[in-house]
């Protein structure tokens, strides 16, 4: 199967599109609804912080519209794009009772962003550029799309969470053997939802013409032996609560060693050719 057709099976109808939604619903009772919780709610607090309502803000593969709902619900002015139609009626039925001048959703490739160069203040990508067979020209596609004084957050799950957190990994690593969750990063292949290497991204995001100027990381756990987890859903839950408290006491909260998901801020690089574009 292409890898394209790869992806619109993944979020298609069939293969249960709603539990994107249904992740959001609700206080967090498993660790995976927590941390795209988290991941949620730092990407509003890093609209809130850096932007006004006035800004012109896409909300790049937006799944069931967890984000662009909450950006509407508050005023701003933002638009959103995914790349399966199934997920995206999802999010027609999440933002249909906000009062919206134009309808913000709209069916896209992010390999083929449709829209003018320059044309927004700020993008914001979460969990997406795992999901894109070519994630230098998506990127490239970010930077042509961002005005010169805008910004990107960007987010993947990270290569290293299942090595630290999952101490058998490392013993599988020593005797070759494959672990599912990361293969891809070393087979070379496309494996839609991969878990990705953070200094191979930022490798591709400063080809683009883009500069990391924050790092940040999110969901410390769980740990787990033979794929099982170890404590509770809460027990985790709290312990990453506990381990994120820790890391600010220390002014280590740029820390993403062992993160399950890596976010970056980034900003046009000044020298870049892109910036003209």
């Amino acid at each position: 199967m292409a890898s394209s057709e790869q992806v619109k099976e993944m979020f298609s109808a069939s293969r249960g599109a709603s539990q994107w939604d249904d992740m959001y619903k609700g206080k967090p009772s498993t660790f995976e609804q927590h941390i795209f919780t988290t991941r949620r709610n730092y990407a509003l607090d890093f609209v809130a912080n850096n932007f006004d309502r006035q800004s012109s803000i896409l909300d790049l593969g937006c799944g069931a519209g967890p984000f662009v709902s909450e950006l509407l619900r508050h005023g701003y002015q933002c638009v959103a794009t995914d790349y399966s139609a199934d997920i995206l009626a999802n999010a027609v039925k999440r933002i249909e009772s906000i009062p919206c001048d134009r309808t913000p959703l709209a069916q896209s490739d992010c390999q083929f962003i449709p829209f003018a160069s320059q044309a927004f203040d700020a993008v914001v990508c979460l969990g997406v550029i795992s999901y894109v067979p070519d994630r230098s020209k998506a990127l490239g596609e970010m930077s042509r799309i961002l005005a010169p004084d805008g910004q990107l957050l960007i987010t993947f799950r990270n290569y290293y969470n299942p090595v630290v957190f999952e101490p058998l990994n490392w013993l599988k690593g020593l005797f070759g053997k494959v672990i599912p969750s990361i293969h891809a990063e070393h087979t070379g292949e496309f494996v839609p939802g991969a878990f990705l290497k953070p200094q191979a991204i930022k490798c591709l995001l400063e080809q683009a013409g883009l500069e990391v100027v924050e790092q940040y990381g999110i969901g410390r756990g769980p740990l787990k032996v033979a794929g099982r987890t170890v404590f509770p859903e809460k027990v985790s839950i709290a312990l990453d609560a506990f381990f994120q408290r820790c890391l600010r006491w220390f002014g280590l909260s740029s820390c993403i060693l062992g993160a399950d998901v890596v976010l970056y801020r980034c900003k046009k690089q000044l020298n870049s050719s892109r910036n003209g574009n």
